[in-house]
């Protein structure tokens, strides 16, 4: 089996195997100890800003609109670069604290996003 940072643990049997399906579970032993901890990651992150929406902004005005892979798109009826700022704040500074919190997890490296502010997401 592999256990990612998190905790979250898959079975992999026949990964000690030489041949097509022992490099196939190997592939996905490390996509697993990658993927995973990035999927939790941005579940924090749609926790978070999903609670300070609920506290500071209306739900009609600002909401989650889609998310893909490490990406997040919302929709701001608006509001705006403050929001676009505290969107980034909660992602760099409380994800990586309530990452800590909850698995006991510290990054080594600095969690670094990428915001941007567009009439229209495609």
């Amino acid at each position: 089996y592999v256990r990612t940072i998190t905790g979250r643990r898959r079975t992999l049997p026949g990964a000690n195997r030489n041949g097509g399906d022992g490099w196939r579970k190997l592939r996905q032993a490390v996509n697993f100890k990658v993927q995973s901890p990035a999927a939790d990651i941005t579940q924090i992150a749609m926790f978070l800003t999903h609670r300070y929406f609920s506290q500071f902004v209306d739900p009609w005005k600002a909401y989650l609109l889609m998310n893909v892979h490490d990406q997040l798109a919302w929709e701001f009826q608006g509001l705006g670069a403050q929001i676009e700022q505290d969107v980034k704040y909660i992602m760099e500074e409380e994800v990586p604290r309530e990452l800590y919190k909850r698995f006991g997890v510290k990054l080594l490296v600095p969690l670094k996003v990428e915001t941007h502010i567009g009439e229209r997401w495609a």
